[in-house]
């Protein structure tokens, strides 16, 4: 457990909750101090810890079936970046960006934009030609992030 610094004991406590330090230490969301050092600063999250983040929000759910995007090929760029996640693989995806500070607007575009995933990308995450049906699992979605979270490592360099 991580004792208050000096300067909020007694007074009311503050939500500690992970903010993604590198120290693997937490952070006073009233204050925005590190609860150890005092500081301020924040790590961002990576590309890669983001991609994590969405494969895991997919497998948390287990093996649930979700809405194939149909035609998702044949689509323009505005309107898959339209298109709503609710019933689809994106929506735990966009459930799990949210519940860590990656806010999109329950829209694939703000999947997208989040993950940094092109068309094609989205085509291979979502669409019916892999499972050949309506439905799909989150398997083969989780999956496929994981390999585009490894190649974003090995592009970044570790």
């Amino acid at each position: 457990m991580v004792a208050l610094p000096a300067e909020h004991r007694g007074k009311q406590p503050g939500v500690f909750r992970c903010c993604n330090n590198k120290d693997g230490t937490t952070m006073n969301a009233i204050t925005g101090k590190n609860a150890l050092t005092g500081t301020t600063a924040l790590t961002p999250l990576t590309r890669a810890r983001k991609l994590e983040i969405a494969a895991e929000g997919i497998r948390s759910r287990g093996d649930i079936d979700y809405k194939t995007i149909r035609k998702i090929e044949d689509m323009t760029l505005e309107v898959v970046m339209a298109l709503p996640v609710a019933g689809t693989v994106f929506q735990p995806i966009a459930n799990a960006l949210t519940a860590n500070d990656c806010p999109t607007d329950n829209t694939v575009g703000a999947v997208m934009k989040t993950l940094e995933l092109d068309q094609g990308q989205v085509h291979s995450i979502a669409c019916a030609c892999h499972e050949n049906s309506e439905h799909m699992t989150g398997v083969h979605a989780a999956n496929y992030l994981d390999q585009i979270r490894d190649e974003a490592v090995s592009t970044a360099g570790g």
